[in-house]
C-alpha cells in the first residue's frame, strides 16, 4: 500500500511529499513507523483510516495521509 497526503499544512517540501508517496508499505502500522522516522520531532498516530503527523501536543497537524491500495 502507499500513502497520499490529503491534508495538513504546506510546510512539507514538495519533493519530500512525492518521495513519501512513492514508498510501498506492507501495512498502515509500517507506514506510521516510516513517517515517524521522517518526522522524529513530531507525533505520528492513526486516526480512523488516516495517519496524521502533528506537533508534540497535537495542537497542529503538519500532514494528514490516507492509505491507498
Amino acid at each position: 500500500m502507499r500513502i497520499v497526503q490529503v491534508g495538513g499544512s504546506r510546510l512539507m517540501a514538495e519533493d519530500a511529499r512525492r518521495r513519501l508517496e512513492s514508498i510501498v508499505f506492507r501495512s498502515s502500522l509500517e507506514a506510521a513507523r516510516g513517517l515517524q522516522r521522517c518526522f522524529p520531532h513530531h507525533v505520528v498516530y492513526e486516526r480512523g483510516d488516516r495517519i496524521q503527523v502533528a506537533v508534540r501536543d497535537r495542537s497542529f497537524v503538519v500532514a494528514d495521509f490516507k492509505p491507498v491500495l
